[in-house]
């Protein structure tokens, strides 16, 4: 069992706190029409909202809310797209609930707008390339998760461990507070990358001294070692099994779509590993 994060982290103007056992719980919601797993569902403002407190209430501590798809192949919105998607969200999932929220972009405007609607957390999948995402963050002093995005660097032959590992040094160096990293499953990678990714959440966190978050959910490395064919919403179980798995390696924040089978078998698997 490896040691797990312990300490304050903040995000704006709320805290969130780690005590060095238990893992946090972020649920997803997506209002977008092409996310691989539940696109077109939570484009409904009552439904994302309606999604969001059932999500709070089964034991989400952070809401992560995008609109944008950042699916292989997906097709980018304009600014103006995601934020009318985005902010009237984020907006009324902090008035309904106490949640922290992240805002899952890649776009400073689009950061900057929800951030001023109620959002704790930038959630970027360029991992802070911008330097005006990092304006950003630190305008707000509001958590920052750095995601290493293996579609960056295609042309580096190094082991995908040693890629991933230079890319977190060199945004611990950027991001002074509120850092929270995410080894980047399925972005650029192969099933064999990403177990390796996985495998190596100990030595991440050991360079950095922060939070790891591990997105996992649904994903082709879920289905690829499930063996046999599965569509998304079938591989929530897997996912749960990974999930343990990862924790028990050292994560300590997983992202899921299913909040409620992710919060229960935490509880049970904390129970037995007297948590």
């Amino acid at each position: 069992m490896n040691s797990h994060f312990k300490g304050k982290l903040i995000c704006k103007d709320k805290v969130l706190e780690f005590n060095g056992r238990n893992a946090k719980i972020m649920g997803i919601l997506n209002v977008t029409p092409d996310s691989f797993s539940d696109g077109g569902v939570n484009c409904d403002k009552e439904n994302a909202i309606r999604h969001a407190v059932e999500m709070a209430e089964y034991g989400a501590d952070i809401i992560d809310i995008g609109g944008e798809s950042t699916r292989p192949g997906y097709v980018p919105v304009s600014v103006e797209e995601e934020l009318e998607r985005v902010c009237s969200v984020v907006e009324l999932v902090h008035r309904e609930t106490d949640v922290l929220i992240s805002v899952d972009t890649s776009k400073p405007n689009v950061a900057d707008a929800a951030l001023r609607c109620g959002a704790h957390i930038i959630n970027d999948v360029t991992g802070f390339a911008s330097e005006d995402m990092c304006t950003v963050q630190k305008k707000y002093n509001s958590g920052a998760i750095a995601m290493f995005n293996n579609r960056t660097y295609s042309d580096d032959k190094r082991a995908i461990e040693d890629r991933a590992a230079d890319f977190f040094m060199t945004v611990s160096s950027k991001i002074k507070s509120g850092l929270i990293i995410d080894p980047g499953i399925g972005f650029g990678t192969d099933s064999e990358e990403d177990l390796k990714l996985v495998r190596n959440i100990e030595r991440f966190k050991n360079m950095n001294s922060v939070p790891l978050l591990l997105a996992l959910s649904r994903k082709r490395m879920i289905a690829s070692y499930m063996g046999r064919p599965s569509d998304a919403a079938e591989r929530d179980s897997a996912t749960v099994g990974a999930n343990l798995a990862g924790i028990g390696l050292g994560a300590d924040i997983i992202r899921v779509h299913d909040v409620k089978g992710a919060a229960d078998s935490l509880r049970l698997w904390e129970t037995i590993m007297d948590f």
